[in-house]
């Protein structure tokens, strides 16, 4: 795909749940040292809009005389993430990308990934996407950001994103990526 960055990523097609048809899932590696972000594309509609932007977690709800522990599921981020995340994404909601309010965005702690429904044929569309995808992973590890060619601007993110930074749970099994 040509970029210049050292990171792997995939580009995959994929057969949506239950029949909703084809999805394009775009994946790169990263380290993300924080809490596990998901990000709907109604996010960047009237940015921030906090009701689509959330980690995964366990929750426990009450359902009739039993508590439910209900694993892997949306939680609403806590106020005190709110200013980083913001921050993290206010350069992209200025630039008005369109297919981020198409799509859904996912960083978890090796990887992370950007879905859209159909099949994306435009090279120019898939390299918009990698770029941001590129620059996200770079705000999340400052170090590695110094040596790469696609900075965020200094007054764009706080390369300290101690607030951030609160350790997860790691997956139990690696991922795989293939450079293409």
């Amino acid at each position: 795909m040509g970029s210049s960055s050292p990171r792997k990523y995939t580009v995959e097609n994929e057969d949506g749940a239950r029949g909703s048809g084809m999805l394009t899932i775009i994946e790169m590696q990263c380290v993300n040292l924080g809490i596990p972000l998901h990000v709907h594309g109604r996010f960047f509609k009237n940015f921030p809009n906090w009701r689509y932007a959330f980690t995964k977690g366990d929750r426990t709800e009450r359902v009739f005389v039993t508590n439910v522990t209900l694993q892997n599921v949306g939680i609403p981020l806590e106020e005190k993430y709110k200013t980083e995340v913001q921050g993290l994404f206010q350069e992209f909601a200025r630039l008005d990308y369109a297919f981020l309010r198409k799509g859904i965005l996912r960083i978890e702690q090796d990887t992370m990934s950007f879905t859209v429904r159909g099949i994306l044929k435009k090279l120019e569309l898939i390299r918009q996407i990698l770029s941001v995808l590129t620059r996200l992973a770079d705000a999340l590890n400052p170090r590695r950001s110094s040596s790469s060619s696609n900075k965020m601007g200094s007054n764009n993110v706080s390369p300290n994103l101690a607030a951030w930074r609160i350790l997860g749970r790691r997956r139990t099994a690696p991922r795989c990526y293939n450079a293409s």
